[in-house]
């Protein structure tokens, strides 16, 4: 690496760490004494993992051991161990995109436009700072940190990312087809087919050893009248994970349930403006998208066997925020400072999410398009004037 590629990767990572810090100094964070803190959340099972030796099995939960472990063998209290580790995850995710981006578009304007947009993403930045104690941020630097690895064809830093989110939480291994669709020239390509599947055997082997080696006992009443109520709870005030109870009680009650306002709320909702702007740019990304297709459907899919779904979703604003950028430069096409327009615009999307509440209105979706439209419009004028003077020149 050049002193200068140096420079330049040290000048992003200290961008996103302030960043990072701005959201934090901005968000009311669960801390022991916020008003959500005593409620039955995911939180508490993590927390009871960290201090306990990770000896607890209520599923899913149990299988996601990296994170409690981690918080418990850092030298600090578990909340600023949970907590500093959900503030670096954030800040490496958002180095990550701005290398995606550099990847995709060989462009320093658009990639950090990127590493903005990842920032203005509420459910994935800001949401997971509020409950530091999930290891939703550290799966989401995993995600994004594996999708690099496959863009500079690193297997070796893959499997060993793909392995630490077995451990973490089971979204992460969505990334593993993308080895294959990221790469791939062609529908079949059986060389490439057979290495996707070696770089998937040890995640895959870890994923299956944990849950055989940590048993969970969701459906023991022994074992649940040993810890307290909140520690039971899974979702819809029930202990139940297995398929049967997925797929009867939660899956099936969101088909009959379905409707348009699921549909809002897991696009225009969790993404705002840049889910919009993914139709502005989408035939010059279509590649990209198809190629990101099935990670984006394993994210979505999840929307079927768990609640909030929002956060969820939102591990697949890579793809999202790629087709933004797009957007955003078919829009300032042929207009000046389109670079400009499309770095400014990512940021004041930043700050309108910062000074916004976690669960925003509908309102910062409509302030947003306000400001590329007005943009746009001032834009689109002087255009139109220094034309106007050329011709009369």
């Amino acid at each position: 690496m050049t002193a200068k590629k140096f420079n330049q990767n040290l000048f992003i990572i200290l961008i996103s760490i302030i960043l990072t810090g701005l959201i934090y100094i901005k968000t009311d964070v669960m801390n022991y004494n916020h008003k959500h803190f005593s409620l039955p959340w995911d939180h508490h099972k993590y927390i009871w993992m960290a201090s306990q030796n990770l000896d607890f099995h209520i599923a899913p939960f149990c299988w996601r051991i990296f994170v409690p472990f981690l918080a418990s063998i850092l030298p600090f209290d578990l909340l600023l161990n949970f907590k500093l580790i959900a503030l670096i995850s954030v800040a490496l995710t958002g180095f990550f995109v701005y290398k995606i981006g550099q990847k995709i578009f060989n462009d320093h304007v658009y990639s950090i436009s990127m590493m903005i947009g990842y920032f203005s993403i509420s459910f994935a930045v800001k949401y997971v700072i509020y409950d530091f104690w999930l290891p939703d941020a550290f799966a989401i630097l995993l995600i994004t940190a594996g999708i690099y690895f496959v863009l500079i064809k690193n297997d070796l830093a893959f499997v060993f990312t793909m392995t630490i989110g077995a451990l973490t939480k089971e979204s992460v291994l969505f990334v593993i087809p993308l080895y294959y669709s990221l790469q791939a020239k062609k529908i079949f390509e059986f060389d490439l087919i057979k290495k996707t599947l070696i770089v998937s055997i040890l995640p895959i082997l870890i994923f299956v050893l944990i849950r055989i080696f940590i048993p969970a006992y969701n459906s023991d009443e022994n074992y649940l009248q040993t810890i307290p109520y909140h520690l039971r709870l899974v979702q819809y005030e029930s202990s139940e994970y297995n398929l049967q109870y997925l797929i009867s009680e939660v899956a099936l009650k969101k088909i009959k349930e379905f409707d348009l306002y699921l549909v809002y709320r897991n696009t225009i909702y969790t993404f705002l403006v840049h889910f919009l702007l993914l139709f502005v740019g989408v035939n010059l990304i279509k590649e990209w998208l198809i190629k990101f297709s099935p990670f984006i459907l394993l994210s979505y899919l999840q929307i079927f066997f768990a609640a909030n779904e929002e956060r969820l979703v939102s591990i697949a604003f890579l793809p999202i925020i790629l087709s933004s950028i797009k957007g955003l430069s078919k829009l300032f096409e042929n207009l000046p400072f389109k670079n400009f327009s499309i770095l400014f615009l990512n940021a004041i999307f930043f700050l309108m999410v910062l000074s916004s509440g976690i669960f925003y209105g509908g309102w910062l979706i409509i302030r947003q398009v306000f400001v590329i439209i007005l943009l746009w419009a001032i834009l689109k004028f002087i255009s139109l004037i220094t034309k106007h003077k050329s011709n009369q020149n």
